[in-house]
């Protein structure tokens, strides 16, 4: 059984993490900040410390008429989105992600 396969049959329809991150709010915003940055320069960075020492860094990038994000921990997330408000659920689900696999699996450099 592959991988992917294997993933899909278990958690099909199981999991509600994203749709309750959603509809706690946790994935919208838009600011004028990023707006401003990501007219004026092309590209919004910011530093998300979530624990003392632990931190990620966060990229949103304006490439045509798409918007790329990168966060950055020991691990690397990135994908290109269509839109801002979607590049910005994108970095939140992201950190969200990173916060929990610390949390429930430990530092990466334990794995």
């Amino acid at each position: 059984m592959s991988f992917v396969r294997h993933i899909k049959k278990q958690q099909m329809f199981k999991d509600t993490y994203l749709k309750k991150l959603m509809e706690e709010g946790k994935l919208q915003s838009t600011s004028q900040q990023i707006n401003e940055s990501l007219e004026t320069t092309g590209e919004y960075i910011e530093y998300a410390e979530w624990r003392m020492g632990t931190c990620a860094e966060i990229k949103i990038k304006k490439i045509d008429s798409n918007y790329r994000v990168d966060v950055i921990y020991d691990y690397e997330f990135g994908c290109n989105c269509p839109t801002l408000e979607r590049a910005l659920q994108m970095a939140k689900l992201y950190i969200s992600l990173l916060i929990k696999l610390d949390a429930q699996v430990g530092w990466p450099s334990n794995a």
